[in-house]
């Protein structure tokens, strides 16, 4: 995300000089990284699960050779997951957030 507001420093210069206080700067960028963070997170709970029910099949083929049971995951937990990780990208979003609300509309116009 500190990549992102470095790119951006030009864009959040003029959302600056055309009035933006820095509440909605921080509030764009912890918003930007919460749906990043939960597009991927819902990505790999799926394809997690998807994966899960694969190593189902592949043991219930085997047989009684393997002392495990299949796997199963509930959807409690992935939706636990989920909010695991929407903290945590909401907490990554936080630093480059206040540089981003820190950014002198004058000095981020000037940047390349």
């Amino acid at each position: 995300m500190l990549i992102s507001v470095r790119e951006r420093t030009k864009e959040l210069g003029v959302r600056k000089a055309l009035g933006a206080n820095p509440l909605e700067i921080i509030r764009m960028v912890v918003v930007e990284a919460l749906v990043l963070t939960l597009a991927a997170g819902y990505v790999g709970v799926v394809l997690g699960i998807a994966m899960l029910e694969g190593a189902g099949v592949i043991i219930s083929k085997l047989g009684n050779d393997v002392p495990l049971g299949p796997p199963d995951v509930g959807l409690g937990l992935a939706f636990g997951a989920i909010g695991v990780l929407a903290l945590f990208g909401m907490l990554a979003g936080i630093v480059p957030a206040y540089h981003a609300a820190s950014i002198q509309p004058v000095e981020a116009l000037r940047t390349e």
